[in-house]
């Protein structure tokens, strides 16, 4: 039998670290510059820039989904442990007490 456990502490942390991904990678995006000089390699590193940038929404979005799946990841375990815990005292409570 396996056991499946998030505590809170756990979900705290796992949604914490995602969330402050996505807010320094759009915070990041949002500061890379519009002008370099790059020499003869200016227009490579400007693709170089603007590909990070379309990258990053993306990125900045599935850290943000990763959180949210935590979240409910945690939220339905919690739900399912009441759930289960609610059954047992129901059938606990037509057990005649023989003490």
């Amino acid at each position: 039998m396996s056991r499946i456990e998030l505590s809170q502490a756990t979900e705290d942390a796992l949604v914490g670290h995602h969330d402050a991904a996505a807010t320094g990678i759009t915070d990041l995006a949002d500061s890379v510059p519009t002008e370099v000089d790059g020499g003869l390699g200016t227009p490579e590193l400007l693709a170089i820039l603007s590909a990070a940038v379309e990258t990053a929404d993306e990125l900045a979005q599935v850290n943000e989904l990763l959180a949210a799946t935590v979240k409910a990841v945690h939220d339905n375990l919690q739900l399912t442990d009441e759930s289960l815990a609610g059954s047992f005292e129901q059938v606990a409570d037509q057990i005649p007490d023989k003490s």
